[in-house]
């Protein structure tokens, strides 16, 4: 997921990012921390009802979450600045975000 997001949208993968917070970099320089999740089988798109992964370092200025088939093709992805998240991955206590508390801060991305 993180590399097809980094290709479709023009990001700069970072090696190691994981002691970073975050995964890619835009061209202004912007960090970016990549979520994904992939259907299991089937037709359409997962995840509605499903949680993120943990944000366990919140040194990042936005989120990509990206939806992938069962097949691992390319669905939505969809956008959600740090100022936005920042209250409702605050208190998780190490869980992941909700899908559905995500969409209501983010906007899909065209591309």
């Amino acid at each position: 997921g993180e590399v097809l997001a980094c290709d479709k949208l023009k990001l700069s993968l970072i090696k190691n990012s994981n002691n970073k917070g975050f995964d890619a970099k835009d061209k202004d320089g912007k960090r970016v921390q990549i979520k994904t999740c992939k259907k299991d089988k089937g037709e359409g798109l997962p995840c509605n009802g499903h949680r993120m992964g943990k944000f366990s370092n919140l040194d990042f200025d936005y989120t990509v979450f990206v939806q992938l088939y069962y097949d691992y093709k390319l669905g939505d992805i969809y956008r959600a600045d740090y100022k936005d998240l920042a209250p409702l991955i605050k208190d998780l206590n190490g869980k992941g975000l909700s899908v559905p508390k995500f969409m209501k801060v983010a906007k899909k991305v065209e591309y």
